[in-house]
């Protein structure tokens, strides 16, 4: 059906809409307001999701789709409900208004508090732009555009933070942005998990690039201008992540890396696949990567007497990297496709298993020991230390999340009612469990079971209004119903990405 002036007009704004919204929530900050970050980011968001509705409408309208309401009928084959992830998301948007409306705090449920404004307003608002993405998203060159804008914004994202390292800063924060960078964010936790959701991106566009210069006869400058971007993007992407000094989100580069590399070798072990089985040459040649990591160790172990802690450190990190480089270049040139897949594993076995040593290999029972003087010394480094820290819960940090947990887990599980101000209690105190107390209520819920020893390493007055852990923070503010739906949400990510690919059938 030919699209009218109107509906054209339509599909237009609603991209350059989608478009300012990957622009807008990363590098805008408002220096003029009280809290800067969050809530002058969230507030753009919030309105530019409502001129996004109205002008869907206004194409809903025009196109006449008013006239056909099949795709509502679950049995028509244009049911929106066979969409993938359109029953997720509706489920979720339903645990969210239902908790809203039970809330402890309706009110600050619903519209957001003034510290975050991570209401079900808010909340609706990233729903609504989803939803009318996956609807109107609907060729190829779209979702490159996406793609191509979200890995240039992340350029000055990371450029600043690569300002606020080294005291360049022109701005003067109240707060330390050279130890830990914050970045347009104002976190060091949220700039790096905003950038390990792009650098996944940039490595695909830097694999792709490399492949189109060594499959062409005639080397294209074109393609070299555009590798070289990309490995200029990836590579302060990468030191802005390690200069947020947070450990979670490199973890989390670590394996969406992980992930998205082990699906690229499995669909391309499946294209290579030649009817045999795997040959004693192919197992040895799986193990390199294993081996280079061995070897690295070793040599690290054995050169840190004579080059010290960091050099022997850099030594085997670069090891490491020449061990995943050799992966791409092998991807690239066509080579070993049928067993780079186990040779990928084995390597990111050794990585793992370097990562549990680096954290539990630390007893007095063990001084002396080579290996483990030598792990003990790298986690006294600064920055690298962190990430040999991630158990410790009598840290400062450690503790007070463990103290908040444990008041987290008697907030969710059955209890007396909640007492209020006013005299009165928690009349659906036997529903919590099951739909929570409502976005942004744990400060209000939380205070009959605060930790009395959480006061003494934490400010007195400070009441956690989150949880510092997705799995608590769901069963505070939606209950085992919200937290259900994020996770069938989650799985479905994972399940529609395989099946997309070829993975799964």
């Amino acid at each position: 059906m030919t699209k009218s002036k109107l509906t054209v007009w339509c599909d237009t704004l609603l991209e350059l809409s989608w478009l300012l919204s990957l622009i807008l929530a990363p590098l805008f900050f408002n220096i003029h307001s009280d809290r800067v970050f969050e809530p002058d980011k969230i507030t753009l968001i919030r309105s530019l999701a409502v001129f996004m509705v109205a002008v869907w409408l206004i194409k809903f309208i025009d196109s006449e789709q008013w006239r056909d309401w099949s795709w509502l009928n679950w049995k028509s084959e244009k049911a929106i409900w066979r969409v993938p992830f359109v029953l997720p998301v509706v489920a979720l948007a339903i645990v969210y208004l239902v908790s809203t409306i039970f809330s402890v705090t309706p009110t600050v449920s619903w519209a957001g508090s003034y510290q975050r404004l991570q209401g079900t307003y808010t909340t609706l608002s990233y729903l609504v732009i989803f939803g009318i993405v996956a609807v109107t998203m609907r060729t190829e060159a779209q979702w490159r555009r996406a793609i191509t804008l979200a890995i240039i914004v992340s350029i000055p994202v990371a450029l600043y933070g690569m300002l606020q390292r080294f005291g360049l800063d022109p701005l003067p924060w109240g707060g330390d942005v050279e130890t830990r960078i914050a970045g347009h964010m104002g976190n060091a936790i949220f700039i790096a998990a905003y950038l390990i959701m792009v650098a996944p991106l940039t490595l695909a566009r830097i694999i792709s690039s490399f492949k189109n210069i060594l499959s062409d006869e005639v080397l294209d400058a074109a393609d070299i201008i555009r590798s070289s971007i990309y490995i200029f993007a990836f590579a302060i992407q990468l030191m802005a992540i390690y200069f947020s000094g947070s450990r979670g989100p490199l973890l989390g580069l670590l394996l969406g890396v992980f992930v998205l590399v082990t699906i690229l070798l499995v669909s391309l072990r499946n294209t290579a696949v030649d009817g045999k089985g795997y040959s004693a040459r192919d197992l040895v040649l799986s193990t390199f990567g294993l081996v280079i990591g061995v070897v690295a160790l070793i040599a690290a172990i054995l050169l840190r007497p004579i080059v010290g802690d960091f050099a022997s450190f850099a030594i085997f990190m670069a090891l490491l990297a020449l061990a995943g480089l050799t992966i791409f270049v092998l991807i690239a040139l066509q080579k070993g496709w049928k067993w780079l897949w186990l040779s990928w594993m084995l390597t990111a076995v050794f990585v793992g298993l370097w990562i549990i040593a680096f954290n539990t290999l630390s007893t007095p029972e063990m001084a002396g020991n080579p290996a483990t003087d030598t792990l003990s010394a790298w986690r006294q480094l600064p920055g690298i230390g962190r990430f040999g820290r991630l158990l410790e819960a009598d840290s400062s940090t450690g503790k007070v999340r463990v103290l908040i947990w444990e008041g987290a887990v008697d907030l969710i599980t059955p209890h007396d009612p909640i007492a209020f101000p006013d005299g009165s209690t928690d009349s659906v105190n036997f529903l919590r469990p099951l739909i929570g107390y409502g976005p942004e209520s744990m400060y209000v819920a939380y205070n009959s079971f605060y930790p009395p020893e959480l006061a003494t390493v934490e400010a007195r007055n400070a009441s956690p209004d989150r949880s510092h852990n997705e799995t608590f923070d769901a069963f505070v503010i939606t209950g085992l119903l919200g937290f259900a739906i994020w996770q069938w949400l989650y799985l479905s990510v994972f399940y529609y990405a395989f099946k997309w690919l070829g993975v799964v059938a």
